[in-house]
């Protein structure tokens, strides 16, 4: 079974974790029920794939990452799980799954009054030693420089600023709520968020002088980082080394408060092109 990493959690830490679990359960005894159970319909799963022509980004989504499950999942591969809890902030939180091929990071939100997991990246445990402590300090300030570089991008209405900060394949995503209660998700690729910047950019809509941004790295392991990023919202970013260039590939977001966001004030956010929600 999967196991947090302290005896005692908060209540509401635990029902993060116990979604957490399951997908890994799920994944270590190929139960495909349990993995759609765990994972939002619009479920993201990225690794990397390295080759002497270069790394790659690839992905998987919900519907394949169950068949891959049905199929057999992790069974041969691994025979262990830790769940480590990261991160809280309202409705969206930060995990981490150890396990004995893997280490994975675990984005979730909250979503109609239930926990799902909506991104992974997952890392293979062969790149454990890559990681050179003498090289540490740097690739640290490396991975701030880029979450610095996406944020004042996007508040002074940037757009080659944050485009340099983010992989092309970037997957940006938000639980909104409609007038109704229900709620939407809103995704973002990495097109879309730079088309945003330049249009606010270019009706004067960046917003100056921009918020203070703290960014603090949650957890590291092998080419991926794991940030928190505070200013008028609050990101998780998945921050992974590509070919010697830090990159930003995965976000999820909410607002200050830890609440998801109406649906009325993101329409501005929206490509004219694009149907109303």
């Amino acid at each position: 079974m999967s196991t947090p990493v302290a005896d005692k959690v908060h209540p509401a830490q635990e029902a993060v974790l116990q979604v957490a679990r399951d997908y890994a359960d799920a994944w270590r005894t190929a139960d495909a029920p349990l993995m759609a159970r765990a994972i939002h319909p619009e479920f993201t799963k990225r690794w990397l794939s390295r080759s002497p022509a270069g790394t790659y980004l690839e992905e998987a989504g919900a519907s394949r990452m169950v068949r891959w499950t049905a199929d057999g999942g992790g069974k041969a591969t691994h025979e262990r799980d830790e769940v480590l809890f990261l991160h809280q902030h309202g409705s969206i939180a930060a995990t981490k799954v150890m396990m004995s091929d893997r280490v994975e990071h675990l984005l979730l939100a909250e979503f109609d009054s239930q926990w799902k997991l909506f991104t992974v990246f997952s890392e293979s445990r062969q790149w454990e030693e890559r990681r050179d402590k003498s090289v540490a300090a740097r690739h640290e300030a490396a991975i701030n420089r880029v979450v610095m570089d996406y944020t004042e991008g996007y508040y002074t209405g940037n757009p080659a600023r944050a485009r340099a900060a983010i992989h092309p394949d970037l997957c940006k995503k938000n639980v909104m709520r409609d007038p109704s209660g229900h709620d939407l998700v809103e995704y973002f690729t990495g097109s879309k968020f730079v088309a945003t910047i330049a249009r606010r950019g270019a009706t004067g809509k960046a917003e100056d002088p921009w918020p203070e941004a703290r960014a603090t790295i949650l957890d590291r392991y092998g080419d991926a980082a794991l940030v928190k990023l505070e200013t008028r919202w609050f990101d998780y970013q998945e921050v992974v080394l590509i070919d010697g260039e830090w990159k930003i590939i995965n976000v999820l977001w909410t607002g200050k408060s830890g609440e998801p966001q109406a649906v009325e004030e993101w329409f501005y956010l929206r490509d004219s092109s694009e149907p109303e929600l």
